[in-house]
């Protein structure tokens, strides 16, 4: 199955429509039929098939609990790739690890200012073994993803006014932005940033953007990081929960809770209107919600 192939649930959350006073969908990417869901098969699926070439080992880099790795990980398992993960965080057996593991993935666990440098150690390695090597950006941060996600967008049968979502490395949403701009629609994509300051989240989307799209396209907000990436507090789980209670729409403390949490601090604010058309794109991350230290 190819990446425009794929398609996910959209569904209108009926309980939080009347909470919120909006009219409030949801695009279930968590719910994607390969490779365990999430954003990162629609990115990496793409980024594999664009390869003009055979090779032997992909390479990739995250956090040690990495949906991307994860993703990366079983697609080796089934296409016969050897895969490299270099990972920075506490090393685990439990979530993505878990599945790193049944895959048959080498881990590498460095100091986030070692991942270049061990994964040009790794590359070198192969080559001297006659392999040939692929690097695979971390997060698929790349101009495969931003095409994934644009054709992504055509998945929505309607014009939303505002379609929300998680924001790391920043490939999604520069692909949604991109799905926008193609179809001439008035719609816009609000980034809730997990980790980045806005001036970083900006910039990095901008790079996989055509040159010439005006800064203003992107709407990138930092405001609800709760400290940076995995941070989280009472206010963010009590937030989880109320949508777990009202929706049984499952999200995480590293990626969706945020996002959500974002969308509930923007109605508050009048950020987002009064019976205003949003869409809340779920990019995944439910193994990171069961792996986190607390036990709220």
């Amino acid at each position: 199955m190819k990446a425009s192939e794929l398609y996910s649930p959209l569904y209108k959350l009926e309980s939080l429509s009347e909470y919120l006073d909006i009219d409030l969908w949801v695009k279930r990417d968590d719910l994607l039929p390969l490779y365990l869901g999430g954003n990162k098969v629609r990115k990496n699926l793409k980024i594999i098939s664009s390869l003009n070439k055979e090779y032997d080992v992909l390479i990739t880099n995250g956090g040690s609990q990495s949906n991307h790795a994860r993703v990366l990980a079983l697609i080796g398992a089934k296409l016969g790739y050897q895969v490299e993960l270099v990972l920075h965080g506490e090393q685990s057996a439990l979530g993505n690890a878990y599945f790193y593991q049944i895959a048959n993935a080498n881990t590498h666990y460095v100091a986030s200012d070692e991942i270049a440098m061990k994964i040009e150690e790794v590359k070198t390695e192969y080559e001297q073994q006659g392999k040939s090597v692929f690097i695979v950006p971390g997060g698929g941060h790349s101009l495969e993803a931003v095409k994934a996600y644009a054709e992504a967008y055509s998945e929505l049968p309607f014009v939303a006014d505002k379609v929300i979502l998680a924001s790391g490395t920043g490939g999604t949403q520069a692909g949604l932005i991109e799905g926008v701009l193609q179809a001439g629609h008035h719609t816009k994509i609000f980034g809730i940033s997990v980790a980045r300051t806005k001036e970083r989240g900006v910039d990095a989307i901008l790079k996989l953007l055509p040159e010439n799209t005006h800064r203003s396209v992107v709407d990138f907000f930092d405001d609800y990081r709760f400290g940076g990436y995995e941070q989280y507090n009472q206010k963010l789980v009590d937030l989880i929960k109320l949508v777990l209670l009202k929706e049984s729409l499952p999200l995480d403390t590293t990626y969706t809770g945020k996002a959500m949490y974002g969308l509930f601090e923007m109605v508050k604010s009048g950020a987002i209107a009064s019976k205003e058309r949003v869409v809340f794109w779920h990019t995944g991350g439910l193994f990171n919600l069961i792996t986190r230290k607390n036990n709220e």
